[in-house]
């Protein structure tokens, strides 16, 4: 892996593999636009359904499973947690 992918991409793991997919747990350290589907394809393996990266049709297998920060006026932090449903997903 590049040190560029290294730096932008904090931590990243398969979690499991399927039918030629892997799930992939990535770990940001910024929130540049597009991040995570710029570096994967640049390495050869783009998103399942990004036509944009070389990922083919379909419906783009990305999903924040989780979401957290400080809320802008308290301070106080703020999290949110979703699982995705339906389609590439339940291959995993």
């Amino acid at each position: 892996m590049s040190s560029a992918l290294v730096w932008m991409v904090r931590r990243y793991r398969c979690l499991a593999s399927s039918g030629g997919l892997s799930l992939v747990h990535v770990r940001l350290r910024t929130g540049r636009t597009h991040q995570i589907r710029v570096q994967f394809a640049s390495r050869g393996t783009p998103l399942a359904g990004d036509g944009k990266y070389g990922g083919g049709p379909g419906e783009i297998a990305l999903w924040s499973y989780r979401l957290a920060f400080p809320h802008p006026e308290t301070g106080r932090p703020l999290a949110f947690s979703s699982l995705p449903q339906g389609g590439l997903w339940e291959e995993f």
